[in-house]
C-alpha cells in the first residue's frame, strides 16, 4: 500500500516552481470526487487506468500543444515570447 496518494503526488511534484507549469494525472479511478480533485490542482489532463500507450501519446501531445498555445498567446499579448526564463 502506497504511503501517498496519487493527488498528495501532485501536491509534492507541483510544490517545486520548476514542475508547476504541466501535469498529466494517470487515475486508476474515475469518481466525481478524484475528478474535482483533479481539476482543482490544475491538472492539465488525466488519462484512466488501464490505457494503451497511444493513448498516453496523445494526451501528452494533447498537453503540450496547449502549452505551446498559451506561450504564443501570452506572446502576442505583451509583445515578447518569454522560454525558459529568458525573453525572445
Amino acid at each position: 500500500m502506497p504511503t501517498m496518494d496519487g493527488l498528495e503526488i501532485l501536491q509534492a511534484v507541483r510544490s517545486q516552481p520548476s514542475n508547476a507549469q504541466l501535469s498529466l494525472f494517470i487515475m486508476g479511478k474515475a469518481d466525481k470526487d478524484t475528478i474535482l480533485a483533479a481539476a482543482k490542482h490544475h491538472v492539465s489532463a488525466y488519462l484512466l487506468k488501464p490505457f494503451s500507450p497511444d493513448a498516453l501519446q496523445a494526451k501528452i501531445e494533447k498537453v503540450l500543444m496547449r502549452f505551446r498555445w498559451g506561450i504564443l498567446a501570452l506572446a502576442n499579448r505583451v509583445g515578447r515570447l518569454p522560454v525558459w526564463g529568458r525573453t525572445l
